[in-house]
């Protein structure tokens, strides 16, 4: 995998406004994870938010969920009575919110939070992302701890270093 590459969004996020199809820049991290360092290019889709007023049952929010779903969004995880959802066809921010609301004014108890078009939606998650790359050191343990002189493993005859270097003692069988 490379250190630094392009990446086009599989999947919808919940907690920052970053779609299915957003182009980012990821790099590997001091630890080597992948970490979203710049936001390149946003899918052409708005990105709404959808909550429950009260508490809503399982069966409440799978109603509300396919109800989304047939007026043309693609649902993210939807849970504590919130929904995210992307509008599958590019359209207006104006033409989105107007489906919404026609559909929560049909079925009371929901309304409209959040709306975003493609431009506003990267503004916003450059606020809530922090893009810099995380360069910090990972802490080292240190430990006395040396397999070969275990008495746990002497006893299953693991004691030699070479076998450990050339074996994987999770796969090794306890007696019993």
């Amino acid at each position: 995998m490379p250190a630094i590459a392009s990446y086009e969004l599989a999947n919808t996020s919940f907690y920052v406004p970053l779609i299915r199809g957003d182009r980012v820049t990821a790099e590997l991290d001091s630890f080597s994870c992948l970490q979203v360092t710049a936001l390149e290019r946003p899918a052409p889709f708005v990105l709404t938010v959808v909550m429950s007023k009260t508490p809503v049952s399982q069966a409440e929010m799978t109603d509300m969920g396919r109800l989304l779903e047939d007026a043309g969004t693609s649902v993210s995880e939807g849970h504590a009575g919130v929904f995210v959802t992307t509008w599958d066809q590019p359209g207006s921010l104006e033409d989105v919110t107007s489906v919404v609301a026609s559909l929560l004014a049909k079925h009371g108890g929901w309304r409209l939070t959040e709306a975003h078009e493609p431009a506003g939606r990267f503004d916003l998650a450059r606020d809530d992302l922090d893009l810099d790359l995380d360069r910090s050191v990972p802490h080292t343990f240190e430990t006395d701890y040396w397999a070969p002189d275990d008495p746990q493993w002497a006893a299953l005859g693991i004691t030699d270093p070479r076998l450990w270097r050339s074996s994987r003692p999770s796969r090794v069988r306890t007696p019993g």
